[in-house]
């Protein structure tokens, strides 16, 4: 019974992806761009372990929803000669953080995914890159509290997110894929100064 749940949600997922990116695409069709993240993890991921379904809303947005959500928007690129793909991500030592499961490794998945893609959609005029803000964000991630803070006990605004998304969604950014952004260190005079990827071999052991 629980397989055939989770088949449900999974194909739900799908559904929503695909009909968010024809809403999209209709109202936006001179610029193709699609955005992935999470910004509601409210849920218990702490306790992982005991959910009916582990994978939960954090795989279903972090894996399932970007990867539907690209393989519907891709094709419609292709045809218009390019477009953006940007993913939301957190910091490396998130990823792997105790009591982060499953929304640490679930952006681990969508940043190697991310890498991949951007290598086997170079010359397409589809520029995949991934941005995240440099730090705990006072967004609905972290739970409620007064003394709301990151593990560094700071806490970033969303709008550091403003300037360096709007960039990368632009022909400003033209060419410019398999980047890792940092939002923290973007200079506008600069943009490049913000990016954060070395282009080795991945390790997260």
């Amino acid at each position: 019974a629980d397989r055939f749940a989770y088949q449900m949600d999974r194909d739900a997922i799908r559904d929503i992806a695909l009909k968010k990116f024809s809403i999209t695409v209709g109202e936006y069709r001179e610029h193709q761009i699609v955005k992935n993240h999470l910004s509601d993890l409210r849920q218990k991921y702490f306790d992982w372990l005991n959910q009916t379904v582990p994978e939960g809303t954090a795989v279903d947005t972090n894996v399932n929803g970007p990867f539907y959500l690209a393989r519907a928007a891709i094709p419609h690129m292709l045809s218009q000669g390019g477009g953006k793909i940007i993913n939301i991500s957190t910091s490396d030592q998130t990823m792997i953080r105790k009591g982060y499961t499953p929304y640490g490794p679930s952006k681990a998945f969508l940043e190697a995914a991310s890498r991949a893609w951007a290598e086997e959609l170079k010359g397409t005029g589809i520029d995949v890159n991934i941005l995240l803000p440099g730090g705990a964000t006072d967004t609905d991630l972290l739970p409620p509290s007064p003394n709301k803070k990151g593990a560094d006990g700071k806490l970033l605004e969303p709008a550091v997110m403003r300037a360096p998304i709007l960039w990368l969604a632009s022909d400003l950014s033209n060419g410019i894929t398999g980047g890792r952004f940092i939002a923290t260190l973007w200079d506008e005079n600069d943009p490049l100064k913000a990016r954060s990827d070395t282009g080795e071999k991945p390790q997260i052991m």
